[in-house]
């Protein structure tokens, strides 16, 4: 689900996710990814996917914290395996400040 019945959701890039986020954003989805910089997010969850409805997609999720690894290194599989990669990530804070 992309955000709780009635709760904003904030559509972003990744070069602005930080100016998002302190701007009160707490639920975004992030796109155009040159790399992920999640330093900081740690307990945050995530849903992220890489090369979506093709025969190389992948979907990592959990806390970031937990699953900054896997994510590592399945971007990397998406990119050796397609040689390119189209990602993108939702990033939900674990105490939202509403």
């Amino acid at each position: 689900m992309l955000h709780e019945i009635g709760q904003p959701i904030t559509v972003t890039t990744a070069r602005k996710l930080r100016t998002a986020v302190e701007a009160g954003a707490d639920n975004l989805l992030v796109m155009l990814n040159a790399r992920i910089d999640l330093d900081g997010f740690e307990d945050w969850d995530i849903w992220w996917g890489a090369n979506l409805g093709t025969p190389h997609e992948r979907l990592v999720a959990g806390r970031v914290g937990d699953v900054r690894a896997e994510l590592d290194t399945a971007r990397a599989a998406v990119k050796s395996a397609a040689g390119w990669i189209m990602d993108l990530y939702l990033l939900r804070s674990a105490s939202p400040r509403r």
